[in-house]
């Protein structure tokens, strides 16, 4: 009965253990982990901050894009099997994390993260101003 009773107690201080050396990953972590699929993109017209069905302009030869952060600040966009007919098959890029890691600063221009998390990018242009921002979305 006793040896049982240590056997709990030590199985709950090795699971509390493990919980607290469960860390959040940053956000250069959480992009350069893997590559990001293309899942959708389009004006946000009715200001809602998600781009709705009626707002959506991904085509069908983009839903295999993907786009891939290295964690040196380089990246590159891939036209993958369903080829839009643009003639790049990769596009390089430079990335950076700006303003307490809340926008994207990309070689052509800043994007401000909307949401950033382990399944979902989630980024919009910075323009200034504007109530209609363009929204694009990457998933894993």
């Amino acid at each position: 009965m006793y040896l049982r009773f240590v056997l709990i107690v030590l199985l709950a201080m090795q699971a509390c253990s493990k919980e607290n050396d469960i860390q959040e990953k940053s956000a250069a972590q959480l992009l350069t982990q893997q590559e990001w699929i293309l899942s959708g993109y389009g004006y946000d017209h009715n200001t809602n901050g998600v781009i709705d069905v009626s707002e959506e302009s991904i085509e069908d030869c983009e839903k295999d894009n993907t786009c891939r952060f290295e964690t040196d600040g380089t990246g590159k966009q891939f036209d993958n099997t369903l080829t839009c007919g643009n003639g790049l098959a990769e596009q390089p890029f430079t990335w950076k994390l700006i303003n307490n890691e809340s926008e994207l600063d990309f070689s052509f221009g800043i994007a401000r993260i909307l949401r950033l998390d382990e399944d979902k990018l989630i980024i919009t242009d910075n323009s200034g101003g504007q109530a209609i921002k363009f929204i694009t979305v990457f998933r894993h």
